[in-house]
């Protein structure tokens, strides 16, 4: 575990509150927990943390959850288990860090939903963890973690950048919450990945969950610039550099979804 001066010294450095960097700091040992544990054969990373953590570590926003899709038939009791009981124990070996996973998850057929408490070099919070199960996953890789602390080394299944992209893209047509855009927007501005493998994605995705597309407007209804607005904090408490205004955001996004979707 890292010192408390440690994490201050960041907090200061990323111009961040010390209770996100903390956060993202234990996020990663929670993550080798799950992914050296039994259940990490079964599982993929995914979402923006598996950005933060493994594609783009040193200047993405950072994440307060985990995200992971199963890969097999485990079922939900077993997972339960062993993040009862087994990451637990391998978190606190590693790292020192005290987790536990409270009481009645979330869970119906198609995902588990829960929060994992944590007491760290600081203070005590919650991590959410969301396992969510796909019709179509999409193409699923093996990266190193960052070590961007006092992590080990380990690698863990995460969705390829396309995937990502791709199930990104969708979920502004289904919930159009602020942090989607925000890392669509960068995704894009970035290109650090294969286009016409991430536009595949893109419609794949939506197949497996019946969501209609029907054009670009779709991803900019109207109003949308003052609904993000009023929730841009969410992004802005977790970015280490300033953000453009919301309407050069959006009008540089719509750029690239133009281009993306051609």
């Amino acid at each position: 575990m890292i010192s408390s001066q440690e994490l201050k010294k960041l907090s200061r450095e990323w111009n961040l509150k010390v209770d996100a960097v903390e956060k993202h700091y234990v996020l990663g040992w929670i993550l080798y927990g799950i992914t050296t544990s039994s259940i990490g054969k079964s599982l993929a990373f995914k979402g923006g943390t598996s950005l933060s953590k493994v594609y783009f570590p040193s200047d993405w926003r950072l994440s307060e959850d985990l995200d992971f899709t199963p890969l097999d038939k485990t079922d939900w009791q077993t997972i339960i288990n062993s993040l009862e009981k087994e990451v637990t124990q391998i978190v606190k070996k590693a790292s020192g860090i005290s987790i536990s996973l409270r009481k009645n998850p979330l869970t119906n057929p198609g995902f588990l939903r829960g929060k994992i408490k944590y007491t760290g070099p600081i203070s005590q919070g919650t991590v959410k963890i969301e396992i969510m199960k796909e019709k179509f996953i999409g193409d699923i890789i093996t990266k190193k973690v960052s070590k961007e602390f006092d992590y080990s080394n380990f690698s863990t299944k995460v969705y390829a950048l396309e995937t990502i992209v791709g199930e990104k893209i969708r979920a502004i047509l289904e919930r159009g919450y602020v942090r989607d855009y925000y890392d669509v927007w960068r995704l894009l501005k970035e290109q650090k990945f294969k286009l016409k493998d991430a536009r595949e994605m893109f419609k794949k995705k939506c197949e497996g969950k019946n969501v209609k597309f029907s054009g670009i407007e779709q991803f900019f209804p109207k109003g949308i610039e003052s609904i993000l607005i009023k929730h841009l904090d969410n992004v802005e408490r977790l970015s280490r550099e300033p953000l453009p205004p919301i309407e050069d955001i959006l009008k540089e996004l719509r750029k690239s979804l133009e281009k993306f979707l051609k």
